[in-house]
């Protein structure tokens, strides 16, 4: 669940109570309504101002949780032992009253926290603020792989495949057999680079189709591109239309690295959470060296989708670093060199300036040669490319495609219901020159020849409801939130406890047990352990002339005599000690500071 999802579901009370909280004095209002998720400089100085409990808190769910919902108990189970469980549980409520940690609850079922999956990256951006040093310029770099098509392309020659061959579902749900492998043979990313991803498919059903089947398809729904009749998919031509007529390639892409990375980063582990967030941080077209393996994963993810390159870079680079101050990441050697990847792309949410990306972008014409043959450069709009896709027949889809116009094409061209003139049309509106004589005459009389023939075949594919077609994607702003998270079916919880609600029965005790060292019968000692254990709270012991805090984890006991167990507070080295009542002298209970 997003921020922007949960503006909606809390209200504009609650929202006003979180813009007023001193943790976020030094932004306004609006901003809270008008940025999904909020701004990188207003979350950092936020960070800077936690308190120390509060913000070890939230560096450990950003850590062992990401944006994943976890329990109040998974979290102190996970926690330093020589910390008392009480701070921490102290650190959880005030990043609830401060709105960066959200509370849910279905029913009467169990309470979860998470972090809004949007401002996890920015949490974990701000929390680990130093980042990578990327290989110098001059860089003895090489690659023999070639670089993949980008995610829009791979996803467009996917569904042209599927217009091609046809949407019907079989009784299990499925696309054909042939239709799956017609359509898997479009896609370059490899079902290996996706294994991961199996768990964060929004839809059970496309786990059933190999995996980088299933990921177009979830995102083509995700997108709204797709629609479902009971026997079919269904093409929903407004939003599709939206989307090829988006102002450039990278538009598209940023709309689809923002779903890849929010719904399967978060959606898959938190190790690759984790790693997505830390490698979006790395700068646009640096090269940069990469060894954990979470964060291998997901860089040969994104070579698969075409926003990232994978090359090799000799051994003995001075000063060359890795990005271990992010995540362990460390300078790994091949076989031949050290392997290192770079964004193709600028990385979302911290891709900077894309004026560099934005540069190369632009409409460009095709070129169509006697032979029929035409050639697509890299930045022909992806409109054209369709149009394509429908009339003629790709050849090959390195940097510059190559279609052919042939019978074939031609004859499913007219199946799809283009005619002769529409298909002259459309080559020399893209090319923006007059076809080439014997292409026209081809054209003219391949199509003019099967008319009749085709016309009987002219399929009329249901169309949407007016209702969904009244509903068209935003795609331009890239703002896309999909639904269907498992958190939307959970209430959101408005009040937060007060911090003495952890302390149960505290008006109870003597006062003295709070006050000073003391001296107590060993009965009474242990009470005050109990006391301790039940609240979550350390102990200051005195032991000859030394004090120690300790942090009780249990207690242990035969007929006669009882031991109590625990850790030296603050101590992360130490080991857990067992202590008998003969081995100190006093104590008291060290409750924290309720603020």
């Amino acid at each position: 669940m997003n921020f922007a999802d949960l503006i909606g579901k809390l209200g504009h009370s609650r929202i006003e109570r979180y813009s007023a909280h001193p943790l976020w004095s030094h932004m306004d209002k609006e901003s809270w309504f008008q940025n999904s998720p909020l701004k990188l400089e207003a979350v950092r100085e936020s960070w800077s101002k936690l308190p120390s409990e509060a913000a070890r808190v939230l560096a450990m769910i950003v850590n062992r949780f990401g944006a994943a919902p976890f329990q109040e108990e998974g979290l102190l189970q996970g926690a330093d032992r020589s910390i008392a469980g009480s701070l921490h549980r102290l650190g959880l409520l005030y990043l609830v009253e401060a709105g960066i940690v959200f509370a849910v609850r279905r029913g009467w079922g169990e309470k979860l926290y998470f972090v809004p999956g949007d401002m996890f990256f920015h949490w974990h951006r701000s929390i680990y603020e130093r980042g990578a040093s990327p290989l110098p310029d001059n860089a003895d770099v090489w690659s023999e792989e070639a670089a993949r098509s980008p995610l829009s392309l791979q996803l467009l020659h996917m569904l042209a495949e599927l217009k091609r061959t046809g949407m019907k579902r079989t009784a299990k749900g499925l696309l054909a057999k042939r239709v799956i492998d017609k359509c898997a043979a479009q896609i370059e990313l490899q079902p290996s680079e996706a294994m991961f991803l199996k768990l964060a498919l929004s839809d059970p059903s496309y786990t059933a189709y190999p995996l980088h089947v299933g990921m177009m398809l979830d995102l083509a729904m995700k997108f709204q591109l797709l629609g479902t009749a009971p026997d079919s998919f269904l093409f929903h031509e407004d939003n599709w239309n939206l989307w090829l007529r988006a102002s450039s390639g990278l538009e598209q892409e940023q709309a689809l690295l923002r779903i890849v990375m929010e719904q399967y980063a978060l959606g898959s582990s938190t190790a690759i959470a984790t790693a997505a967030a830390a490698l979006s941080g790395l700068e646009f077209m640096k090269w940069y060296a990469i060894e954990d393996s979470a964060a291998r994963q997901w860089c040969q993810l994104m070579v698969g989708l075409g926003w990232m390159e994978r090359a090799e870079c000799a051994k003995d680079i001075e000063g060359m670093q890795s990005i271990e101050s992010i995540q362990r990441m460390q300078s790994t050697q091949s076989v031949k060199g050290v392997e290192v990847y770079r964004w193709l792309i600028p990385p979302w949410p911290y891709g900077g300036s894309t004026d560099a990306a934005e540069g190369t972008s632009g409409e460009a014409g095709i070129m169509i040669a006697t032979d029929g043959d035409i050639y697509v450069p890299p930045h022909v709009p992806a409109a054209v490319r369709w149009q394509l896709e429908m009339v003629a027949a790709r050849k090959q889809s390195d940097a510059v495609a190559v279609y052919r116009i042939n019978e074939q094409s031609l004859a499913k061209a007219l199946e799809l219901g283009y005619t002769g003139p529409q298909v002259v049309q459309l080559l020399e509106a893209a090319s923006g020159k007059p076809l080439p004589s014997p292409v026209y005459v081809g054209i003219s009389g391949m199509m003019e020849d099967q008319w009749d023939a085709a016309a009987t075949k002219l399929s009329s594919a249901p169309a949407l409801s007016e209702r969904e077609r009244s509903e068209p994607l935003d795609c331009s702003a890239a703002l896309f939130h999909a639904p269907g998270s498992f958190l939307a079916q959970y209430d959101p919880i408005v009040e937060v406890p007060a911090p003495q609600s952890l302390f149960s029965g505290l008006e109870a005790i003597p006062s003295a047990w709070l006050k000073g060292l003391r001296r107590y019968h060993p009965t009474t000692r242990r009470e005050l352990l109990e006391q301790a254990l039940r609240w979550r709270i350390s102990v200051t012991l005195k032991c000859g002339d030394s004090l120690m805090p300790f942090v009780p984890e249990r207690i242990e006991s035969d007929k006669e005599n009882w031991a109590v167990f625990g850790y030296e507070q603050g101590n992360e080295e130490a080991a857990l000690v067992r202590l008998t009542p003969d081995m100190w002298q006093e104590m008291m209970l060290q409750l924290p500071q309720l603020q």
